[in-house]
């Protein structure tokens, strides 16, 4: 699997704060990435070094297996922070703008891109009108414009209603399959992210905490019985050997037990016979943001 992007303890310090400390990720062809952080967590200073907005502080970085970076970035298109747009030019004449200051030669294009986004009737509205819905798709428009191999979306879903949401949301995918764009997207907005994301990482501090794969958090994620027990060491014991080797004991001693979800009257009888009194034990499955708070809460600052 190739890479697109590659970094190694990629740093970016202002004055005495580490906005983005020691990050290593990796991002493969084909992967809509996610990534998670908190308000002030790196996400968009790491986006901005990947897109070539601010030179990091250290560190090394590789894009499309490359070390040339200016060249490799004529691959991709990005959108971070707020839409940039001509609130007095139409949709149209935006995107015209671009298509030239880029030297693209093709007069087709723009009407195509516009088609592409869902915008064709809009064409002509100006940018002043459009909702902030509109505005971002307008926006992943004109990032397209060099038909780049890689975008960067930097909260496109931040401050929309449900339908704008869902909007970008089947764009993104649309995208992905579609023209096989490798998309790194950011958002707070973490139950749709789970619908679209492939691969994600995530950044509390500055810091990357963790990358994982869509399989991985389904693993991690999947139903669980959770049990509270009066002598967790012994009753763990007594799951692993006759029920569910993978098994979890967590800090506080609760139990999860993946395996054998129908079995909760036995594996009750199977505590109370030997002495355990069962406190609790509940069904459950933990969503991305559950986990994503899982994995920051036991982050060090």
């Amino acid at each position: 699997m190739n890479d697109v992007v590659s970094t190694q303890e990629l740093c970016k310090a202002f004055g005495d704060h580490m906005a983005v400390d020691h990050v290593s990720m990796t991002i493969h062809q084909g992967d809509i990435y996610g990534l998670i952080g908190q308000n002030g967590a790196g996400k968009t200073t790491f986006m901005r070094m990947l897109c070539g907005l601010a030179a990091p502080t250290s560190g090394n970085m590789q894009l499309f297996g490359r070390k040339d970076l200016e060249a490799q970035r004529h691959k991709m298109g990005c959108t971070i922070e707020n839409p940039a747009l001509y609130p007095a030019m139409t949709a149209a004449e935006n995107m015209e703008v671009y298509r030239r200051l880029l030297g693209i030669q093709d007069t087709n294009l723009v009407p195509q891109l516009l088609e592409f986004v869902g915008l064709h009737n809009v064409a002509t509205k100006k940018a002043k009108d459009f909702s902030l819905g509109m505005k971002q798709r307008l926006m992943i428009a004109i990032a397209l414009i060099g038909s780049p191999e890689l975008l960067v979306l930097d909260e496109p879903m931040n401050g929309l209603d449900p339908f704008g949401i869902k909007e970008v949301r089947d764009l993104l995918l649309k995208l992905n399959r579609e023209k096989h764009l490798t998309i790194v997207v950011s958002s707070h907005i973490l139950d749709e992210l789970s619908k679209i994301a492939t691969r994600y990482g995530v950044i509390h501090n500055g810091k990357m905490v963790k990358e994982f794969s869509v399989e991985q958090l389904d693993a991690d994620c999947r139903h669980s019985l959770r049990l509270a027990v009066s002598e967790p060491e012994k009753a763990a014991a007594l799951l692993k050997q006759s029920y569910d080797p993978s098994m979890k004991q967590l800090p506080n001693g609760d139990i999860l037990l993946y395996d054998h979800l129908e079995q909760g009257a036995d594996i009750v009888h199977l505590m109370t016979s030997n002495h355990i009194a069962v406190n609790a034990l509940v069904p459950q499955e933990q969503n991305l943001e559950e986990y994503f708070m899982s994995l920051i809460g036991g982050a060090t600052a």
